[in-house]
């Protein structure tokens, strides 16, 4: 699904009968996770019906990535944690995300440590099946520096666990940018047998799902219009390693 039919698609939700719209696919709520001394740990918690899915934050070769907003007048700072995506559909079509339900960890940064943090939060998110909806979900939390509250710390660590971690080992060796009868790849000289490569880079290019070889992945590149565009830069990648996420930084030459 491609951003303009996501967005062409909020007009026609606004059409459906009332009934259909008040059985919308979708449920968010936040979580809670404590404190952990430094930072307030809480959660977006999202749930689908089935076949229905939201997106990573690079969605794919369509769609929108989640965008998550903190306000409060003790916030410091704010980090949002992205768990192991899933790919889905192929080319065109595809799309990178989660079904089912996924849980945002978020970090919460407060000025003053001793004093409480109320905490609003706005998101908004695309909800696909065949046709997508837009998703808006507004809601607030407090968090007592007296109180240990923490009721959904178990649920919270368990999808912290799903967020690539970033490594010092290489997994990638290299990474090499090729453009061959006006096609371009980038080629990545891996040392370990991966499930699936998410690439991160310029929002204008787009990395295919890679074709995976004995220490090798290609992965056909859009939006370039040359390898001078590509090379040079650096690539943050999202190794699936049977299903344990991995974060590395390549260069590309």
């Amino acid at each position: 699904m491609n951003r303009r039919a996501l967005f062409l698609s909020i007009p026609a939700f606004a059409m459906m009968p009332a009934k259909l719209r008040a059985e919308q696919p979708w449920a968010a709520r936040l979580l809670k996770g404590g404190f952990d001394g430094s930072h307030y740990r809480m959660g977006l918690h999202i749930t689908m019906a089935d076949h229905w899915k939201t997106y990573w934050r690079v969605p794919g070769s369509g769609g929108v990535a989640p965008q998550i907003d903190l306000k409060s007048a003790n916030l410091k700072d704010f980090a949002i944690s992205h768990p192991l995506p899933t790919r889905f559909g192929a080319n065109e079509t595809e799309a990178i995300g989660y079904e089912h339900e996924v849980v945002f960890p978020i970090a919460a940064e407060p000025l003053d440590a001793s004093k409480a943090l109320e905490i609003s939060v706005d998101a908004f998110f695309g909800i696909c099946e065949i046709v997508c909806i837009p998703a808006k979900f507004e809601d607030s939390l407090t968090f007592s520096p007296q109180l240990a509250d923490a009721p959904d710390q178990g649920l919270l660590n368990q999808w912290q666990k799903r967020v690539p971690k970033l490594l010092d080992a290489k997994p990638v060796l290299s990474a090499k940018i090729e453009q061959q009868a006006g096609k371009i790849n980038l080629l990545l000289e891996t040392s370990a047998t991966l499930s699936d490569i998410f690439v991160e880079g310029s929002p204008l290019h787009y990395y295919e799902k890679p074709l995976l070889m004995r220490g090798l992945a290609k992965l056909a590149v859009s939006g370039a219009g040359d390898i001078a565009e590509i090379r040079g830069s650096t690539l943050r990648l999202t190794l699936d390693d049977g299903g344990q996420g991995l974060e590395q930084l390549v260069t590309v030459v």
